[in-house]
């Protein structure tokens, strides 16, 4: 019996969509007539999706929450979703090669539902995946590796079966402290990632092609 899973993160390692999130908090500004200077654009940066709702309410003395700015933030990326963001290159052949080969897909992301259910319907990916975790929903941060437990005992199957593919260096620690090797996405977008990424994880990639002809199941 084939208990193989291969565990996909989705934005920047499924989806070309990290582009839309660092420009998120930006546009949103923007859309209240705010245009931040170098100083906050770099500051935004550096504060991390967690903590960019906090950062911009209190330096821009805005009208609403940090939940509401970090919704508002999910609202404009989410549109984009629906008509801009593509799959990275060959992604679509990598997932039906390894359904042809009877390895289960499990999607594992920290966005939440509404992004997981655009991406299959509009690109079909959902007939791909066995499973689709928010990790948002599930209650439990990439970065702990107790996250894993969830598929362990839903897939049946230990660290071993498992290959983790994944552009954050954060999650992909966590893989590693779970025991789960992992095959690291680069981004054009994060190149300062590269060293670290490449240090983490047993394998890296540019293009899905990559695995198309040189695979790690």
């Amino acid at each position: 019996m084939n208990n193989k899973v291969a565990i996909f993160d989705m934005d920047g390692t499924l989806l070309e969509s990290m582009y839309y999130w660092y420009n998120a908090p930006r546009a949103v500004l923007e859309s209240m007539g705010i245009l931040p200077d170098s100083n906050q654009a770099d500051a935004l940066d550096k504060a991390g999706f967690s903590a960019i709702g906090k950062y911009a309410v209190e330096q821009f003395n805005l009208p609403c929450t940090p939940e509401e700015f970090s919704c508002a933030m999910d609202d404009w990326v989410l549109k984009r979703y629906a008509d801009a963001v593509l799959p990275r290159p060959d992604v679509p052949q990598y997932l039906k090669s390894l359904s042809e080969r009877n390895i289960k897909c499990v999607l594992l992301t920290a966005s939440k539902k509404p992004f997981i259910d655009v991406m299959c319907q509009r690109f079909d990916f959902g007939k791909y995946f066995s499973a689709c975790y928010s990790a948002h929903d599930l209650g439990i941060e990439k970065s702990n590796p107790e996250i894993y437990n969830v598929i362990f005992n839903d897939f049946s199957c230990t660290a071993a079966d498992c290959i983790l593919f994944e552009d954050s260096v954060y999650s992909v620690e966590a893989a590693r402290a779970a025991g789960i090797p992992a095959v690291g996405i680069l981004d054009l977008l994060y190149p300062k990632n590269y060293a670290r990424l490449c240090a983490a994880c047993s394998r890296t990639i540019f293009n899905y092609r990559e695995l198309l002809e040189h695979d790690v199941f």
